[in-house]
């Protein structure tokens, strides 16, 4: 196998891409062992008032929006209306959206000061 000139730009372009996305990850969001992402911020917006609670969670200056789930669900582990009110640092663990594009996140379980509230298994 010969290492032309197009074999080294590809692996430059591939190498730069890889960091590129590592740091990105880096700031965003943190990765778990079993795949999950962990992410911490404050709460900007909460919808609690509807079948399914939605917050919007605000981490190194990005907008996430994390899915709670059922009510019920929400009230079985523990988490209170005043724990996902706006101005509250909440750490949220749970799958990210299949869409690359997306910067929504599936909460499996939510930690609010050091209580830990898992929401059980849940998929996209």
């Amino acid at each position: 196998m010969t290492f032309d000139r197009r074999n080294m730009i590809a692996l430059v372009l591939g190498a730069g891409t890889l960091i590129a996305a590592s740091s990105w990850v880096h700031h965003g969001i943190e990765s778990t062992e079993n795949g999950e992402i962990e992410l911490t911020g404050q709460v900007t917006q909460a919808q609690l008032e509807t079948h399914d609670e939605r917050l919007v969670l605000l981490a190194d200056g990005t907008a996430w929006t994390v899915d709670i789930g059922p009510l019920i669900d929400a009230r079985s582990a523990g988490l209170t209306p005043e724990m996902l009110a706006p101005g509250n640092e909440l750490t949220v663990l749970g799958e990210r959206d299949g869409d690359v594009g997306t910067l929504e996140l599936r909460a499996s379980a939510v930690i609010f000061g050091s209580t830990r509230h898992d929401l059980g298994s849940r998929s996209l």
